[in-house]
């Protein structure tokens, strides 16, 4: 995942949105990215997750990361997320 910086919206709460960019995955849990994270860079990580939709939320829409590809590994019982 890294951050974007694309055209910019505004939700309920008046908190400046930024748009995933289109060429991110779309899928459970990704949210716009908060304006708060503008200019923050978060190079690499590894974390295990148990509800992928909830983690996903959060690193997408509080600390403004861009879901890049999923990979499914259902043999092996885990999914890659980038």
């Amino acid at each position: 995942m890294s951050i974007a910086n694309t055209g910019s919206a505004t939700d309920n709460n008046n908190e400046s949105l930024i748009a995933q960019p289109t060429s991110s995955v779309n899928t459970d849990g990704v949210q716009p990215i908060s304006a708060q994270t503008t200019g923050f860079t978060f190079n690499h990580t590894m974390l295990r997750v148990k509800d992928p939709a909830k983690s996903l939320a959060f690193y997408t829409g509080v600390l403004g990361m861009t879901l890049l590809a999923v990979k499914k590994f259902p043999d092996m019982g885990f999914d890659l997320y980038f």
